[in-house]
């Protein structure tokens, strides 16, 4: 992505073709650009660009033969909703773009799947009142296409999800916090409790937004918050104050702050009906700290995951494999070394060999890099 600043890469592969997506700045906003291979990822055509919106993020691709999916939000009317564009002769031209949501609620991160006629589409919004995984399903190439139907059920919010076809199977994962140990609202609730015991002025925290709402202004507070204790903690001392009760507060605080931040994990399901029914939600990480932003992808009975997690203090990329579709997973890999945060990866296999590509900061802005593996070997 040289000189395009890219970020949240996807990828698919048909044949010797390799697709690549992102979105990155073009102008004063950002749109989506292509780059795609014809001879398995050895050399790349020129970029170009999907979009013209300027407000176009978060794209996902797929392809089938000749027909080459793309999907992504769009905030060009002010509010998120998904997009879809198509492709029938390998990513050589695009016939015009499609939009497939349209609600008074935010429509957000899609991922599309395609497997002959069959194109799927999955997504996050907010239409229940916290983030909930969705999908709808064209079975004509995208000339038609279902109803919505919701893939998530519990309270915590979920997020970003990947979807793949194969031999009539559905694979999708994602990442959600229902095993946090403390919510957003806890974090925040603990300063207040700390500023009422100081007897300092507070605006209480607010009732739970969702996800793509909450986190910027949430850390925001949280930060004026622990400088106005900081501040105001010599004078409360010296007024009498109990330095040793405070001093636990905090440390209380910094509990729930490790256990909000760390409480994302990826959950995946799979469906062999068309999506009326879907087996119970397996989890597939446990390291230590947040594992967010998962990708799937599937060639045969071999179904591939990457993800970024924070174990290692910067963010890297980690995959793993399942070689009996989903029923059972081998340990995890990592596969990123490179100094700074690797984050956002995408997965495509075709043919035995597995494309990888993400981001990283190695150079000082964000810049797509990609790796190659073999089904047989995994990553060398």
């Amino acid at each position: 992505s040289e000189g395009v600043d890219g970020q949240h890469p996807a990828a698919a592969a048909a044949g010797s073709s390799v697709f690549a997506v992102w979105h990155g700045v073009n102008g004063g906003g950002f749109d989506v650009f292509l780059r795609r291979s014809l001879d398995g990822g050895a050399t790349w055509q020129p970029v170009a660009i999907l979009t013209s919106s300027g407000k176009a993020a978060h794209a996902s691709i797929a392809a089938a033969g000749r027909f080459v999916h793309v999907v992504w939000g769009d905030v060009r009317h002010g509010t998120a909703e998904i997009y879809w564009r198509r492709s029938v002769d390998g990513g050589a031209s695009w016939e015009e773009e499609r939009r497939l949501s349209d609600l008074p609620f935010e429509s957000w991160v899609p991922s599309v799947a395609a497997s002959g006629e069959e194109v799927w589409v999955a997504w996050v919004d907010l239409r229940d009142g916290n983030e909930e995984e969705y999908v709808k399903v064209s079975r004509d190439g995208g000339g038609h296409w279902t109803p919505d139907t919701r893939l998530t059920m519990n309270s915590a919010d979920s997020w970003a999800p990947s979807i793949v076809l194969s031999s009539g199977v559905a694979h999708v994962a994602w990442f959600d916090r229902r095993d946090a140990g403390a919510s957003h609202t806890d974090v925040e609730a603990q300063l207040d409790a700390i500023l009422a015991l100081m007897g300092l002025p507070f605006e209480p925290a607010p009732p739970h937004d969702p996800y793509t709402y909450y986190l910027p202004p949430f850390m925001g507070r949280v930060e004026e918050k622990r400088g106005r204790i900081q501040d105001g903690a010599p004078a409360w001392v010296a007024s009498g104050g109990d330095p040793a009760r405070l001093e636990g507060e905090l440390r209380e605080f910094e509990r729930k702050m490790r256990d909000w931040a760390g409480g994302w994990e990826i959950y995946y399901a799979r469906s062999t009906d068309g999506g009326r029914s879907w087996t119970p939600e397996v989890r597939l990480t446990t390291a230590s700290g947040a594992s967010a932003r998962p990708s799937l992808a599937v060639d045969g009975e071999n179904v591939f995951l990457v993800w970024f997690d924070g174990r290692d203090d910067d963010f890297e990329i980690y995959f793993k494999q399942s070689r009996d579709s989903g029923e059972t997973w081998l340990p995890d890999l990592r596969l990123t070394e490179a100094t700074g945060d690797s984050a956002h990866p995408t997965v495509a296999a075709r043919e035995g060999a597995v494309h990888v590509l993400w981001h990283d900061t190695r150079d000082g802005n964000a810049e797509i890099y990609y790796r190659r593996g073999l089904t047989a070997k995994r990553f060398r």
